[in-house]
């Protein structure tokens, strides 16, 4: 339980901020230019226009991890409704072991294995973490967008091939995407917390029509690294998606439950 609420908590702090240039390691190619921010706006508009932006999202599949040295093999249900709430439920077997809830404030879990919960502020997990947490940054990852691209916060970007690359830096992250030129498919996303080694990437692949005119991602693989907290990879596996359906978001700590703090040992 306290490597998954570590993965959101990273996940969640990785994805809020823009970043500098991606490292990577493909030889340059022979036809390459970068842009400047003023020359690159239309592309930015361009992407941002061809994210999904759904009301509802229901993703059912399977979250499979190796987070410090354990490995996890569980059931999932991800359930977003837009910039208000985001619903993870973990099953065994079909049985539920963990569900966690995160808000444009709050964050809380439930362990149904040892029968207790957590919750916390935002605000706790940023003076933890010293970053500033941002419910929309989470939300547009799991939805397969540059998390906060802006098109009136200055970028860089290059073109390569059949490829761009985005990048921008902020007080604290680093980040950047790369994008399929064609298509504007969000391919991978890499973030680096600055005057640390700490690290994230996401692969986005197995894009197919999820019924919103748009293909959507169905494969995601996360890998972290934090000379603090440890490293690991997930890889989340979309067997079923479902747009824009209103759902019930069900989120009920039991009277007999008590607290553990996850983040607080």
């Amino acid at each position: 339980m306290k490597n998954i609420l570590f993965l959101i908590t990273f996940l969640t702090f990785f994805a809020c901020h823009k970043a500098r240039k991606e490292k990577e390691t493909a030889p340059t190619a022979i036809h390459s230019s970068t842009k400047s921010f003023s020359e690159g706006k239309e592309d930015v508009d361009a992407i941002l226009n061809s994210n999904i932006r759904p009301e509802w999202f229901a993703g059912r599949g399977s979250l499979n991890a190796n987070i410090n040295g354990g490995s996890m093999d569980l059931e999932m249900n991800l359930l977003i409704r837009k910039d208000s709430a985001i619903l993870l439920v973990l099953k065994k077997f079909g049985f539920e072991g963990a569900r966690a809830l995160i808000t444009a404030d709050s964050v809380f879990l439930i362990n149904r294995l040892e029968q207790n919960f957590d919750k916390m502020p935002l605000s706790y997990l940023s003076a933890k973490f010293n970053l500033p947490p941002q419910f929309h940054s989470i939300q547009e990852l799991l939805l397969g967008n540059p998390s906060q691209l802006d098109p009136k916060i200055p970028c860089e970007l290059r073109s390569q091939d059949s490829l761009l690359f985005i990048s921008s830096r902020s007080a604290k992250i680093d980040a950047s995407y790369r994008i399929s030129k064609n298509s504007l498919k969000l391919l991978s996303a890499f973030f680096e917390e600055s005057g640390s080694a700490s690290k994230m990437t996401m692969e986005f692949e197995k894009y197919r029509n999820a019924g919103l005119e748009k293909e959507f991602s169905h494969e995601r693989t996360l890998r972290f690294f934090s000379p603090d907290s440890g490293n690991g990879a997930v890889q989340l596996t979309f067997d079923e998606v479902e747009f824009n359906v209103p759902k019930i978001i069900r989120f009920q700590i039991p009277a007999h439950y008590r607290r553990k703090s996850y983040l607080g040992e």
